[in-house]
């Protein structure tokens, strides 16, 4: 970022081929998308992406961006803007349900999934129709109703390694739900349901496909799902959990590696605040 208010950068990915790494700056006005060069870390170019840009992915090439636009100005309708990664131009805006934030890409490039957090679904987006449309939207679970939205609050979406299936993490809802909802894409429905430690953030799959990490951002915990036979198979606690955010995984599969929020600094301190201000530091815990 480059001014001296809080830019909020929300999100960072790599390209497919992985020359290049993005971060998109929620807070600013309008919402910014910057793209960086991956060996040098050097800045490229920026793009302005409508209100609140969120999460993002490219194609499998690279040669395109698909931006989430969280836009709580008008909660029942949401945008993802697409944009061409040579010029980091706006090419197209495509229309999906209220509040996207999570979004996931086919590896085929064929489809296109975004998570809808404030109408508890997800939008399908076929991405060889010119231009590029949601044709359907797929309901986390059998009794959303548009008259009470954000009961379940998806907020993030992984695709299996086979492309089956949908992982969906559910940040909180009204009662508190604490699950992973699976969606089979072939139906088009919801198949089943995973408990979780606490409401879940963010994830990850392993390299492997065979597990999915999700931080328990309502728990200090991470709970690991068994990603083939959808399975709960460990709750992790610690410590240092506290508001856990977001997960990545090593290249190996060795590692992950879980970033906490520790907002009210219940985690240990590793050290001191370096500006003084004595706010409590976040934490990076790494899971053999």
């Amino acid at each position: 970022g480059t001014s001296p208010n809080t830019e909020g950068p929300h999100n960072i990915w790599l390209d497919g081929p992985g020359n290049r790494w993005y971060v998109t700056l929620i807070n600013t006005s309008p919402g910014e998308l910057w793209q960086y060069d991956a060996t040098t870390d050097s800045l490229i170019a920026t793009v302005e992406v409508g209100d609140s840009p969120a999460n993002g992915v490219t194609t499998s090439d690279g040669s395109t961006v698909f931006v989430t636009n969280w836009d709580e100005r008008d909660a029942t309708v949401g945008t993802v803007q697409i944009v061409d990664a040579a010029t980091m131009t706006v090419t197209g805006t495509i229309d999906v349900g209220g509040q996207p934030h999570g979004i996931a890409i086919s590896d085929d490039d064929m489809r296109l999934y975004t998570t809808n957090y404030n109408t508890d679904d997800i939008s399908v987006i076929d991405l060889t129709l010119d231009p590029p449309a949601e044709i359907g939207r797929i309901p986390v679970a059998a009794d959303v109703n548009p008259l009470t939205p954000k009961q379940y609050q998806p907020n993030e979406v992984i695709p299996s390694a086979d492309g089956r299936f949908l992982f969906v993490v559910l940040f909180q809802s009204n009662p508190r739900r604490s699950d992973v909802r699976v969606i089979d894409l072939a139906g088009d429905s919801l198949y089943t349901t995973i408990p979780t430690g606490g409401p879940g953030f963010l994830a990850e799959l392993s390299p492997d496909g065979s597990e999915l990490y999700v931080a328990d951002w309502g728990a200090r915990s991470v709970t690991v799902i068994d990603a083939v036979n959808f399975t709960r198979k460990a709750t992790l606690t610690d410590a240092f959990f506290a508001f856990p955010h977001g997960v990545a995984f090593t290249p190996d599969g060795r590692y992950a590696l879980v970033t906490n929020e520790n907002q009210n600094g219940a985690a240990p301190a590793h050290h001191p605040p370096a500006d003084g201000s004595g706010l409590p530091n976040g934490n990076l815990t790494i899971i053999d």
